[in-house]
């Protein structure tokens, strides 16, 4: 049986990719996409062969052709920590301590409404839906949280919602990725509970995902050639070059039991609140990667010398094959590699959510 699937908010297609992976090729369908980046867009194109709609403000659902599943990673900015809208300050509220979005100009927030029109207009047996962990955290201006809100919304559409966050590194690849899931079932279905997938063994390192004769351009003294660590003074009092600062520190990091990814070592430098970027802490190839992001990406220690992570490395952490073409920008490949979903947890949950179809 052919699952026709809808793919709103697409990316660079994590969620078809995750599809396949679980139920076959041939057993699935494009029926509609949207994105609004073009480039992820093109992205989309090159590898599926399908051309998706562009913004999902502007689409008329009720004409879109019928489906069996939709998936929407919805834009994650405002309710991650990375975000530029989001604020820093504490509130409480009934002894929970949450933070909050203050931003009037903010309205990527409200996106997921569409998902909603989506719901309402086609009513699909399924859903499956991601957003970073952190909106189960972040209240709106008025002190209602962010999370309620949406899965209400997504209940009142006739769905029983089932919600859980999972780490891509419980399902077979190096890298710490926690994100959070809405799993839907339309009522008619009488599929009261979901059972989610089990973790599995890690086995895997960053050295396995590694690509051999990686350019220089990657290494990070020619990223760092004119970088200073403006925190770092030498003797002098001058500020030192990154590299050097990185050299002397390199090892003598003691790593905490925190339960996340912790680099060998860290250089705080000229970012606008003295933080670090992901280039300037190391990690060891012998552990798993922290989150990839879309602009920025982590450093290791590999046996070339002490570099970035190449695009294709970080869409191996992503679950993307080789077959995959990546943009030839590597700071398009980067940020799109970055956006996109982790292939092989949707697999595993889309394995769970369609069985009766396999």
């Amino acid at each position: 049986m052919v699952i026709r699937y809808a793919d709103m908010f697409a990316g660079i297609g994590g969620f078809p990719l995750g599809l396949r992976q679980a139920l076959g090729e041939e057993n699935t369908e494009f029926a509609c996409g949207c994105d609004y980046d073009r480039h992820a867009a093109a992205t989309y194109l090159t590898n599926f062969g399908h051309d998706v709609l562009g913004d999902i403000t502007s689409l008329d659902m009720a004409s879109l052709p019928d489906f069996d599943i939709v998936f929407g990673g919805f834009p994650c900015q405002p309710y991650s920590r990375n975000g530029k809208h989001y604020n820093s300050g504490r509130i409480k509220k009934d002894g929970k301590e949450s933070l909050k979005i203050q931003d009037s100009e903010e309205t990527r927030d409200e996106l997921y409404l569409h998902l909603v029109n989506l719901l309402c207009a086609k009513q699909p047996p399924r859903f499956l839906f991601e957003n970073v962990k952190g909106l189960q955290t972040i209240m709106d201006e008025s002190g209602d949280s962010y999370y309620d809100t949406i899965k209400r919304a997504f209940e009142r559409e006739g769905y029983s919602v089932h919600t859980k966050v999972l780490d891509t590194a419980d399902f077979g690849l190096p890298q710490q990725r926690k994100r959070l899931f809405f799993v839907g079932f339309r009522n008619n279905l009488g599929i009261r509970s979901f059972s989610w997938p089990d973790p599995i063994p890690r086995t895997s390192c960053i050295a396995d995902i590694l690509e051999t004769d990686v350019p220089e351009k990657y290494l990070l003294s020619n990223l760092w050639r004119r970088r200073v660590c403006k925190k770092l003074k030498d003797g002098q009092g001058r500020p030192r070059v990154r590299l050097a600062a990185l050299r002397d520190a390199y090892n003598e990091t003691i790593v905490p039991e925190t339960g996340k990814v912790e680099p060998l070592s860290i250089i705080y430098g000229d970012t606008p609140s003295g933080g670090p970027r992901q280039m300037d802490k190391l990690y060891s190839i012998a552990g798993i990667s922290p989150t990839i992001a879309t602009f920025s990406t982590p450093a290791i220690d590999a046996p070339e010398g002490w570099r970035i992570l190449t695009p294709r490395e970080c869409a191996r952490l992503q679950g993307f094959p080789d077959s995959f073409r990546l943009p030839t920008a590597d700071a398009q490949a980067y940020k799109q590699v970055g956006n996109a979903v982790s292939v092989v947890t949707v697999a595993a949950i889309v394995r769970k959510m369609c069985q009766d179809y396999q």
